[in-house]
Parts: structure tokens; sequence; C-alpha cells
């Protein structure tokens, strides 16, 4: 799975949207037009690997913001088996299936939280909403990254 954002734009005098999806197998999900909030969605799946990295077998939901749309995680050890969800009308259709390392989750959400971060501070935007907390965010993601590097590293 690829995070994908395209045309960062200005939503509101302090927040950004963006064509913002999710790429696996082939595929954008939702779909390559879907726009969202991307700071909110980021901060809201860097708070669920944080809840969940230390766990060696869990489950959680990755959400986007607007609509029905959001991917299941059953993560068993460093394995996590992602569905991507289409729950219109209460009827929840599998769009797709990947399987991915945790830590290859972790460094999509990463790198795609630094460019988003990047790309906001360069269009010099007085004062974003939610973008504080993204930062904050990263920071933590950063942590467990190194943390989780640290551990592989004393397992060789």
């Amino acid at each position: 799975m690829k995070i994908i954002y395209l045309d960062i734009f200005q939503y509101d005098i302090d927040r950004v949207d963006s064509v913002f999806y999710a790429y696996v197998n082939g595929q954008a999900f939702p779909d390559d037009k879907w726009t969202d909030l991307p700071l909110s969605v980021l901060s809201m799946w860097i708070w669920n690997i944080k809840e969940n990295y230390l766990l060696p077998k869990s489950e959680f939901l990755l959400y986007f913001m607007d609509g029905p749309f959001y991917i299941t995680c059953v993560k068993d050890g460093n394995l996590i088996h992602m569905k991507f969800i289409d729950n219109h009308y209460d009827e929840e259709k599998i769009v797709n299936e990947c399987d991915m390392s945790f830590n290859e989750l972790i460094e999509e959400i990463l790198s795609a939280t630094t460019n988003i971060i990047t790309d906001i501070e360069a269009m010099k935007i007085k004062k974003v909403y939610d973008l504080k907390e993204l930062k904050k965010s990263l920071k933590t993601l950063k942590k467990i990254q190194h943390e989780r590097e640290t551990f592989k590293n004393q397992d060789t």
C-alpha cells in the first residue's frame, strides 16, 4: 500500500484539503479523486500505530474522515493483513486486500506525513488547523520507528 496525496489546497481559513487515497494492487482507494483532510486522517492513523505497535496481535481500523471508507488491519507479529472497505448503506464491501509488514506501514505513514508537513509549510499558510497535532504525532511515530529498528537490530 502506498499513501498518495496531491493538490493540497486551502479548504478554509485554517484548514487544508487534498486529493488523498491509498494505492494498493494497482487500484486507488477510495478512488483517485477522493478529497479528504489529510492532517486529521494521518493523525488518526498514527494514533492507531501507537496503540498497537507493542501488541503481538491486534485489530484496528484506519478511517478516512469523509464517507464510509476505512481499512481494517489485522496484525499478527510484524505482518498486517489489510482489507479496504466501502461501507455504503451499512453494507461492508471489501474492495481490495493486501499484506504488508507493520514496519512498512510505519514507513509509509511516516513518509506521507513528513512530505505533507513540508509541503504545507512551503505554502506559508499562517495557521493550519491540526498541523501542530500532526507534528506531535510525527515525533511519536519517529520514536516508534526508532524503537522497532533498535529492537530488530538486537535480534540480528
